[in-house]
């Protein structure tokens, strides 16, 4: 699914459109159909990536259309970065083909950078420090990714804290059982408590000792408020599952195009020199 959200500065006279959502396949179409309305309407526009999750070959055509329209593409993420570069690298290096007048140093500093730029998503600061490179399959950085990843862990804590949260609410709708056991001395007050001396009677009765243990069993029948809280907390519980699903699936497609762009940027580099 694909949200697009127009925001427009009319101090700068400049007009945003914000995507939110997957770039992929009938999306594709739908966001063209906006672009040229919005191009026959506004000009000096700026296309605003940072909430998009995931853009294909589709996609990443129609953003290289837009750019070489004049519009200005703007992302947040590792993954919408990368893709504006390329597409930014595209236009400068037709541009070259087109005067005859520049090398290739621009292009194979860029494809230099996409090419590093896994290494610290996967290993982090700690194999930055590593002279050798270790080399990954696509499988295992996916892997270590979602293993490494902070996101990733925060969504399983955040999981199994609902879990605990259920299992507490459905305690309050089980049988519960104590063990008891009382042992208390009591003396009396005879003069208090019938208001008036009696002869030969003394005035104080005791101590008098008592002792007493069992069980005590209860369990609630119909409490309304324990059902919902129990319900509240299994719906968490899904919430908390479709965050975790969502965490690692934005992990998983961020990995897998930063190793396919390294794996494209290092056949660039060969063909390069």
């Amino acid at each position: 699914m694909l949200r697009v959200t127009t925001k427009i500065e009319e101090e700068h006279g400049r007009v945003t459109l914000k995507l939110e959502g997957k770039l992929a396949g009938p999306w594709v179409d739908e966001f063209e159909r906006c672009w040229c309305l919005a191009v026959e309407k506004w000009k000096n526009l700026v296309v605003e990536l940072e909430g998009v999750t995931f853009i294909d070959s589709k996609g990443k055509c129609l953003l290289a259309k837009i750019h070489g329209q004049g519009a200005k593409l703007i992302g947040a993420g590792l993954m919408t970065k990368s893709i504006i570069e390329e597409i930014a690298g595209c236009g400068r290096e037709q541009g070259r083909d087109a005067n005859g007048s520049r090398g290739s140093k621009h292009t194979i500093l860029g494809t230099l950078v996409l090419l590093v730029l896994p290494m610290f998503l996967c290993f982090g600061s700690a194999r930055g420090q590593d002279s050798n490179p270790l080399k990954l399959t696509l499988k295992e950085a996916v892997q270590l990714a979602l293993k490494q990843n902070p996101q990733v862990q925060v969504a399983n804590l955040n999981l199994a804290q609902s879990v605990q949260d259920r299992n507490i609410a459905r305690a309050g709708l089980l049988p519960q059982s104590d063990f008891e056991t009382v042992d208390r001395a009591e003396r009396y007050n005879i003069y208090a408590l019938f208001g008036s001396k009696f002869p030969g009677i003394p005035q104080h009765g005791g101590p008098f000792q008592f002792f007493q243990a069992g069980p005590n069993f209860s369990m609630p029948v119909f409490d309304l408020t324990l059902w919902r809280r129990w319900q509240s907390a299994h719906q968490g519980i899904r919430a908390s599952e479709a965050q975790e699903t969502t965490v690692r699936e934005q992990t998983v497609l961020l990995v897998v195009s930063q190793y396919l762009g390294g794996l494209r940027a290092g056949a660039a580099v060969v063909a390069a020199q």
